[in-house]
């Protein structure tokens, strides 16, 4: 992944990777750059410079300043998740998992946990959702990479219990490859704040005794 400054740029890190790519507009205030016509999918290097012209051009009609592009290799299909954290004022941070893509809100389904995260709370995080059974191969699908998606979610919650800065994370798609094969995070937002969010004093004891 890289992020340019203009055509040239993209279309040699596209013809560097050499396989098809998503060109994604980096336009500040818009986190979902799909709802404004922002992102172009399985785009072929020696087309990236056209269809990235035409992407900005668009958006700058609409009113919108882009500030750059994001390059990225395409991945394979799989499950759309989604993992993110969000900072309660009495709880300190919450993470979140739950159905993903560009379907997010209108499905809502999404389990919750306050950190610290346990290999347990994971776990059950993700056999909650309602769409589980996708993940465990639904109707003849093939089964997806559970035990990777729950490893990122205790990762994701182990990072913002050691860095206080992070209040809001939102990991959309997280892209859940068939059992086996992993998961890959195809787009990330983290917001940070420097004076470290309050914590709890019952968190910061299971802190220090190890819990």
């Amino acid at each position: 992944m890289k992020v340019v400054k203009d055509y040239e740029e993209a279309e040699s890190f596209a013809r560097e990777l050499g396989v098809p790519v998503a060109i994604k507009a980096v336009i500040e205030g818009v986190t979902h750059k799909t709802d404004v016509g922002g992102v172009k999918l399985d785009v072929k290097p020696e087309d990236v410079r056209k269809v990235a012209e035409e992407m900005v051009k668009s958006l700058e009609e609409k009113g919108y300043r882009v500030k750059g592009l994001m390059i990225q290799e395409m991945v394979p299909k799989g499950q759309e998740m989604l993992v993110g954290v969000t900072h309660d004022p009495i709880f300190g941070p919450i993470v979140v998992t739950g159905a993903g893509g560009i379907y997010v809100e209108l499905l809502k389904d999404i389990s919750v946990r306050i950190t610290p995260i346990t290999d347990i709370d994971a776990q059950e995080m993700i056999t909650s959702l309602k769409t589980y059974p996708l993940l465990k191969g639904y109707r003849g699908g093939p089964e997806y990479d559970v035990d990777k998606l729950r490893e990122i979610i205790m990762r994701v919650g182990q990072m913002v219990d050691d860095l206080s800065p992070i209040v809001e994370m939102d990991m959309n798609p997280v892209i859940v490859f068939e059992k086996g094969r992993g998961a890959k995070v195809v787009d990330a937002r983290i917001r940070v704040q420097e004076n470290p969010m309050f914590v709890p004093p019952v968190k910061k004891r299971r802190k220090e005794s190890g819990c």
